[in-house]
């Protein structure tokens, strides 16, 4: 997956339930392995590109001083090692080092606590109609599916806005410690996007999926083996009744079964 500036990689769930940051966007976690090594912490979030790019250098000048120590006159080139010069270098390049170390880990640090804003499900008037006044009050970036842009752009019976960032099928956002894998689901409307992550409830990690509308096709839901099953809808997933057995055990909102009932019950 690909990362786009602003924490593309291209809410939290109801008050139910305890959400803990699962380890694969551990700000602390990501920031401990980019400290052990430049860039490890960006490629475990899913920023590939940033990771390769902070990760190469130490490891090109490792491959140098390898090459440097393998080479047939390496005994010339151990007594150049003991130069002050060279010394004075070496210490030079520890200090860059660091202070690349550093760089990292607060990129790192950076990507899992930065501003985000609000992922809308479809472009509707219930859904999209409060969008221009959160954008202006708060300087929230909004991420929309391409497919939706237009709408929100001609302001279809809500007011127009405008779009930050557009989102594709199998881009991944980053907010408020959590990624949020982008699902295209085409439906109510052409960029009608279902959202799945991951939460942790009891240290027991759930998958979660915040199903946008019912689509046209439902291959792409079907696909998905969620733990958890939201809806920008209550009725599609049964709010009401859930929501009245909250303080029950099982918890109603682990519902695995109620997703595949959803799902399977549009053949």
């Amino acid at each position: 997956m690909r990362r786009r500036v602003g924490q593309v990689l291209r809410a939290p769930l109801p008050r139910v339930f305890s959400i803990h940051r699962p380890l694969r966007t551990n700000r602390h976690v990501a920031a401990l392995l980019s400290a052990l090594w430049p860039g490890l912490g960006q490629l475990a979030v899913g920023a590939r590109r940033t990771g390769v790019l902070l990760a190469l250098p130490p490891v090109i000048l490792i491959a140098l001083i390898i090459g440097a120590l393998v080479s047939p006159d390496r005994m010339s080139r151990l007594a150049l090692v003991l130069d002050p010069n060279v010394i004075t270098a070496i210490l030079v390049a520890e200090g860059v080092l660091v202070l690349w170390r550093i760089v990292a880990v607060a990129d790192t640090w950076s990507a899992l606590t930065a501003k985000g804003g609000p992922l809308l499900s479809h472009a509707d008037a219930r859904h999209a109609g409060n969008l221009q006044r959160i954008r202006r009050e708060t300087g929230a970036r909004l991420m929309v599916a391409e497919g939706d842009v237009a709408a929100l752009a001609r302001g279809e019976a809500f007011p127009l806005v405008d779009v930050d960032q557009t989102i594709r099928a199998g881009d991944r956002v980053a907010l408020g410690g959590l990624i949020f894998d982008a699902h295209l689901t085409p439906g109510e409307t052409k960029g009608c996007t279902t959202w799945t992550t991951q939460v942790r409830w009891g240290r027991v990690p759930y998958e979660v999926a915040f199903v946008g509308c019912r689509p046209d096709k439902w291959d792409e839901l079907r696909a998905l083996k969620p733990d958890v099953f939201l809806a920008s809808r209550g009725t599609l997933f049964d709010l009401e009744g859930k929501y009245a057995r909250r303080n029950e055990k099982p918890n109603p909102f682990i519902d695995p079964q109620g997703y595949r009932r959803f799902v399977e019950g549009t053949k």
